[in-house]
This record gives structure tokens, sequence and C-alpha cells, in this order.
């Protein structure tokens, strides 16, 4: 447990900021609009990689809370690819290399993420499919392999 919590507080305070941008959180239209969101850096915003926060929250009260019963259609293929397709313009015509989902047990996050990793947003190819999904492989295991390094 000690080493999980080292590598979240190195993720949110020294690689997420820097590296990563993400798109707002406690979100509550389900058309998942894209905006850039917590960064910071000497990169430009095209060359950090992007985290797409993918859960729906309703709001009762003034109170927003997690909505488990949009889970479904919230965790479709089609809605994570179109959250997808929002931000790609804000990453260099790229896919987020992160998916952040509530309830991964319901719908169908691995079956966009696969298509994801292989180019697909709109049912289409990419022009490199293999060598973006290859590519964030090799960032994913260096992220990995920093992490421990910064642990031990």
């Amino acid at each position: 447990m000690v080493t999980y919590l080292s590598i979240l507080e190195l993720w949110y305070s020294d690689l997420m900021p820097s590296q990563i941008w993400e798109t707002p959180f406690d979100m509550t239209d389900a058309s998942f609009p894209c905006s850039v969101n917590r960064t910071s850096g000497p990169l430009e915003q095209e060359d950090h990689m992007n985290l797409l926060n993918h859960y729906l929250d309703i709001e009762i009260f003034g109170i927003q809370i997690p909505y488990e019963f949009a889970a479904n259609t919230t965790n479709s293929v089609g809605s994570i690819l179109a959250g997808a397709r929002n931000c790609t313009p804000l990453n260099g015509g790229r896919n987020p290399n992160f998916v952040l989902l509530d309830w991964v047990n319901i719908g169908n996050g691995s079956g966009a993420a696969a298509l994801l990793n292989d180019g697909i947003t709109d049912g289409s190819w990419s022009q490199f499919p293999n060598f973006f999904s290859l590519l964030r492989w090799m960032v994913a295991f260096w992220v990995f392999e920093r992490m421990l390094a910064y642990c031990t």
C-alpha cells in the first residue's frame, strides 16, 4: 500500500501536470466537451500526453455525485470514442494516452481502449495505427519504469 501511495504522489505532483494534460473532471454534461485542465511545465500542450476523464456526475441539491445509472451509456464504445474525438484537436491530432472511467465493469471501456490503441475514433483507421499503438506501450512502460525508480 505504501508503494501505491508513493506512485500516486509522484503521478499527481511530478508527472501529471508537467507531462500530461487532462480533461475536466466532475463532468455533468454527457456530451463530454473537451478543454485542457491542470497542466504546467515547459512542454507545449500538443507535446503533453492526454488523460481523458470520461465519467459522468449528476448534481443533486448542489452536490455532484457519480452517476452510476448512466454508466452503461457513458462507458459505451460510442461515448468514449466521441469523447476522444472531441479532444483530438487539442491533442495534436492524437488519441488520448489514458482514459479514466468509473465502473469499468459496466459498458465496454476495454473495447473502446482497444480501438483507441489501434488509432480508431470513428470507425476508420489512422495512417499509422500500429506505430501509435507501439508508441503508447513504450510510453506506458517508460512511465511505469520511472515510477518504480522513483519509489525505490
